[in-house]
C-alpha cells in the first residue's frame, strides 16, 4: 500500500481550509435542532416578555407563545439544514482526517525538538498533544469498522491503534501536570 502524503504545502493549505469550514457547519449541526430550538425559543420568549411588560404594561399573550414556539423551530429547522448540506460541501474523508492531524502533530513536534527557549517549547508540546487528542477523538467519531468477518484484521489494527494512541495521549497528560 503506497504511502498517502500531501505532496506540498498548499495541499496541507488547501485541506486545512476545507478541514475548518467542516467543523464550523458541523458544529452547527452538532447542536441539533432541539438544542438550536431551545436558544432561539428562550431568548425569544424573554425578548417578548420583557416587551410586553416594559412598554406595553401587558401579560405575554398565548398566540405571542404559539407564534414564538412556531418561528423558533422554523429557524432551527432551517438553520441546521442549511448547516448539513454546506458541511457536506466540505466532506473531509478518513484518510484526509489522518494525513490533517498527524501533519499537524509532526509539525508541531519538530517545532518543539529544534526550538531552544522553555516557552515555545511548552507551547509546541501543548499543541502537539491538543492535535494527538483531537485525532483520537477523530478516530472513536469516524472510523467505524464493522463486525463483518473479512474486515477483522482492518478492525485490529485500528482498535491497536485507538488503543495506543488513546495510552500515549494519556501518559503524556500525566507526564507534564
Amino acid at each position: 500500500m503506497p504511502a498517502y502524503r500531501v505532496s506540498s504545502e498548499g495541499d496541507f493549505k488547501e485541506l486545512e481550509k476545507r478541514v475548518k469550514k467542516y467543523l464550523k457547519y458541523e458544529k452547527i449541526s452538532d447542536l441539533g435542532p432541539s438544542g438550536l430550538f431551545m436558544i432561539l425559543y428562550m431568548i425569544l420568549f424573554f425578548a417578548d416578555y420583557f416587551l410586553s411588560k416594559q412598554l406595553f404594561n401587558r401579560d405575554i399573550q398565548v398566540w405571542e407563545i404559539l407564534s414564538i414556539l412556531g418561528f423558533s423551530f422554523a429557524i432551527s429547522f432551517i438553520v441546521i439544514r442549511f448547516a448539513d448540506k454546506t458541511a457536506e460541501k466540505y466532506a473531509v474523508e478518513d484518510n484526509e482526517w489522518a494525513i490533517y492531524y498527524s501533519h499537524l502533530m509532526s509539525d508541531n513536534l519538530d517545532r518543539y525538538f529544534r526550538v531552544k527557549c522553555v516557552g515555545p517549547k511548552e507551547e509546541y508540546r501543548k499543541k502537539a498533544l491538543k492535535n494527538a487528542k483531537d485525532f483520537l477523538s477523530c478516530i472513536k467519531k469516524r472510523w467505524v469498522v464493522g463486525k463483518f468477518k473479512l474486515v477483522k484484521p482492518i478492525r485490529d489494527v485500528v482498535s491497536d491503534l485507538k488503543d495506543n494512541l488513546q495510552y500515549r495521549v494519556n501518559s503524556s497528560f500525566r507526564k507534564w501536570q
